[in-house]
């Protein structure tokens, strides 16, 4: 009990990391969904000129 946690370095550069991680997530959440939105659009056009 009265030992330091062996891996504390460990932890913390995961825990830094994970942080990281999430603000890409968070910002490009927005910009990846309007892409995706966007070649949708674009997917759904060409099928629709094809069927005529």
């Amino acid at each position: 009990m009265n030992k330091p946690f062996e891996l504390q370095d460990e932890l913390t550069n995961a825990r830094n990391r994970q942080k990281e991680i999430n603000k890409i997530l968070d910002t490009s959440g927005n910009e990846n969904s309007k892409v995706v939105v966007e070649d949708d659009l674009e997917e759904e056009k060409s099928e629709s000129s094809m069927e005529l």
